[in-house]
């Protein structure tokens, strides 16, 4: 998928807004997309979606 990289690398979140209401959600946290990032910390909408600070 390209959106993901759009939002992460360029913080274009049009495509963001009309997919964030359709990814799976688990007590609040997005859980059907994933930023992986290791340890470091992200602040990108995804992460932040997911509950990572």
């Amino acid at each position: 998928m390209f959106f993901p990289h759009r939002v992460i690398e360029r913080n274009d979140t049009e495509l963001w807004d009309i997919a964030e209401p359709r990814v799976d959600e688990y007590r609040g946290n997005t859980v059907g997309v994933r930023h992986y990032t290791g340890s470091r910390p992200c602040s990108c909408r995804i992460c932040v979606a997911h509950g990572r600070r």
